[in-house]
């Protein structure tokens, strides 16, 4: 058959750090914007480059330290894809595409340094059901008729945040 439906669950996680953040004990907090605090630390945050204009007496004062900010997203995706094979060999070739809907199940944005790890809260920008179009292509590799390897290459259109790319290459031996 040359036309297959694909699905199931999947579970993404992603995270990346904002480096050069510097922070110190503050009166005033400098609230960022999109989050919405779970911690009630009074903690002004800057980046590097501002802090580095101020004066050492103000900078001996204010204790100020240096992390970065760490946000982790997490989700569930559900993909209904179909996949039209172009090569059935011992070495496959096949075209993806479909739709995906992704489930959050994890927000959380970090201050860490070498002194403190502190949760600040969770992004307030991040739809809870996001949609996502695929398409993609897969190649496989028969060793033999009970084995084979598979490799997919989906670049994936998510809307996650306005617009967001996310490149995925995903690989598993299957049993035939």
């Amino acid at each position: 058959k040359k036309l297959t439906v694909r699905t199931g669950v999947n579970k993404l996680s992603l995270a990346y750090n904002t480096n050069n953040v510097t922070y110190s004990t503050s009166l005033v907090t400098n609230n960022l914007e999109n989050i919405t605090y779970s911690s009630n630390e009074s903690i002004e945050i800057k980046n590097a480059i501002a802090v580095t204009s101020q004066g050492n007496l103000e900078k001996a004062i204010q204790n100020i330290d240096s992390g970065v900010i760490n946000q982790k997203m997490g989700y569930y995706e559900v993909p209904l894809e179909l996949s039209y094979v172009l090569i059935k060999k011992k070495f496959g070739v096949s075209v993806i595409g479909g739709i995906s809907t992704l489930f959050l199940n994890q927000n959380k944005i970090s201050l860490r340094s070498n002194s403190t790890d502190l949760t600040l809260g969770e992004a307030n920008n991040l739809n809870a059901i996001h949609f996502s179009t695929n398409l993609g292509m897969g190649f496989q590799y028969q060793f033999v008729k009970s084995l084979q390897i598979v490799l997919i290459s989906l670049p994936i259109n998510r809307i996650l945040l306005k617009e967001f790319q996310l490149f995925c290459v995903s690989d598993f031996l299957s049993g035939v």
